[in-house]
């Protein structure tokens, strides 16, 4: 077959060792592609997770946004409640005074009736004197 410088002893342990560096080739090569594999699919889940997170960032800053805004409403309700509070404190004091008013002005219509009655002399309870828009 071959005619070469190397012992058939020599030959067959060359292709031996020929032999075993082919299988940890093969060896080598499947662990590769087996690497290679899982880097890919680590990536692609890398990318997917990062992609979350950026979703989640957005999320949250949009979240922080409506509490901010909801708090600026929050205030602007509460500082409308507050004068409307006061508007209303105002009318109930005009309500009261101008009841203490119809009050005084009922009380001094019910003494001149009174003095009318004694200055005229009139006892009889068939006279009656009446006071119109009033007591």
């Amino acid at each position: 077959l071959l005619s070469s410088c190397v012992s058939k002893k020599e030959f067959a342990a060359l292709e031996a060792k020929h032999k075993e560096t082919k299988d940890l080739l093969n060896s080598a090569t499947v662990k590769l592609n087996n690497c290679l594999e899982e880097k890919a699919s680590a990536s692609a889940r890398a990318e997917a997770l990062q992609d979350r997170v950026s979703d989640l960032k957005k999320t949250n800053q949009d979240l922080i946004q409506n509490t901010k805004d909801m708090t600026v409403l929050t205030t602007k309700g509460a500082e409308n409640l507050e004068k409307s509070l006061e508007s209303m404190k105002e009318k109930d004091l005009k309500i009261t005074r101008l009841q203490d008013a119809l009050n005084k002005k009922d009380s001094v219509t019910l003494a001149i009736v009174s003095s009318l009655k004694k200055a005229v002399g009139i006892d009889d309870p068939d006279i009656e004197i009446n006071v119109e828009k009033g007591v």
